[in-house]
């Protein structure tokens, strides 16, 4: 069975970083390790040969912080091992989309910018084109273009609106124009985009309302006859959703972080990406560090989802945040790719990103299925709602390498 090629470990020595006291700084240390090519690898940290003083810090992303608020701090010997990953691109700038959509790799883009971004089909829908929406299912409710809320310049985005009497619809686009581009056994893909909520679409509820999907990436279509065109319901299915959780009886659902599973549950339940911890049961972010975003924080505990208690990456209102999910697809074994890996990360308006799950796992892939190449923007869910909730879309990126962090 192939296996993914392992670059020897190697160490390099970091120079001494002095921090004056008073002045909160974050200090890049791949700019001061020889040989480090961010493009190839992704750093990760050896044991130090001494404490960190107090106030300092570093993460995996190789940058080492000072809150400047503790006496002079000097970290002295700091060392960080290189070893392989998928290749990764750097992410230690913010670009814009236009740079964004220039980098090497993209196939395609959505700027939401233009009102002939939003599509259409037959009746008015997306079914049967190679982009469009779908109306909700008890009425003809949709996506609409929102020139009124967008990110930087874009001058426009793509709204979906739910109430009690809506559902927002969703809106669809396959990979590319012709249907040729689908990704399938030894491929890797990368989708990124730009997401606005508002408060009541990430806060409490307590109606019933349950956790919504995000977003889908699925298969692609064949063609355009019925029989041609692909549902979201697929083996192959990533669905990137909502976390609910109520912390007692009669409390309201909370739904406020991400999480992500494989495989529609028509073919044979779905696979989350979570990972099992001694403490936490289940790690639902499986890349955060300590103190995790765990299950037993968010359900058992009540230490919370945010720190101190926890650390999960969450949904934050009436900001532009950016997600990436970044799929490896590993070498078929009959109806399977095992050594597969699905990344996702997050990404604050104007910070640098955050890795939120890294899960390696064995695809269910039927040879039959075309292969990935379709991307679903829903906010689905089968509950009432007594608020009204808004979501939008915008800078939308479909790549075959990671796609920088958004500016």
């Amino acid at each position: 069975m192939p296996t993914t090629p392992v670059e020897p470990a190697w160490s390099s020595p970091i120079p001494t970083i002095a921090f004056a006291q008073g002045s909160a700084v974050s200090y890049d240390l791949i700019q001061h390790t020889q040989g480090f090519d961010p493009s190839l690898h992704e750093m990760v940290l050896a044991p130090v040969s001494a404490p960190l003083e107090s106030g300092v810090t570093i993460n995996p992303r190789g940058t080492l912080k000072y809150d400047g608020v503790q006496p002079t701090a000097t970290v002295l010997g700091v060392v960080l091992d290189i070893k392989d990953t998928v290749r990764v691109s750097s992410t230690g700038s913010l670009q814009s989309f236009d740079a964004r959509i220039a980098a090497p790799g993209v196939m395609r883009h959505f700027g939401f910018d233009s009102a002939s971004h939003l599509g259409a089909g037959p009746g008015g829908f997306g079914y049967g084109y190679n982009y469009g929406w779908y109306p909700d299912n008890d009425n003809n409710d949709h996506p609409v273009i929102d020139t009124a809320v967008y990110p930087g310049s874009s001058g426009s985005s793509l709204r979906l609106t739910m109430d009690a009497n809506r559902g927002g619809g969703m809106w669809v686009c396959n990979f590319s124009n012709d249907l040729k581009t689908r990704f399938n056994a030894g491929d890797e893909f990368f989708v990124q985009w730009r997401q606005r909520f508002n408060a009541a679409m990430i806060g409490p509820n307590t109606d019933l309302f349950g956790s919504w999907k995000q977003c889908l990436i699925s298969s692609g279509d064949v063609d355009y006859s019925v029989s041609g065109v692909a549902n979201s319901c697929r083996c192959i299915e990533i669905c990137l959703t909502s976390y609910e959780f109520a912390k007692g009886l009669g409390d309201a659902h909370d739904d406020r972080f991400p999480v992500a599973y494989h495989r529609c549950p028509d073919c044979g339940g779905t696979i989350n990406l979570t990972e099992s911890h001694p403490q936490q049961f289940l790690l639902l972010q499986n890349a955060r560090a300590a103190p995790y975003c765990g299950y037993n924080n968010v359900m058992g505990s009540g230490a919370g989802i945010a720190a101190p208690g926890g650390n999960c990456f969450t949904y934050v209102a009436d900001e532009w945040m950016t997600f990436q999910i970044g799929v490896t697809c590993g070498a078929r074994l009959g109806e399977e790719l095992p050594n597969s890996r699905i990344r996702v990360w997050g990404q604050r308006e104007g910070r640098p990103s955050e890795l939120l799950i890294d899960k390696s796992l064995t695809l269910t892939f039927p040879s039959k299925d075309p292969g990935y190449g379709k991307f679903w923007f829903t906010a689905r869910n089968p509950y009432k709602r007594n608020t009204t909730m808004m979501t939008w879309l915008a800078q939308l990126i479909i790549s075959r390498q990671r796609i920088p962090d958004a500016m």
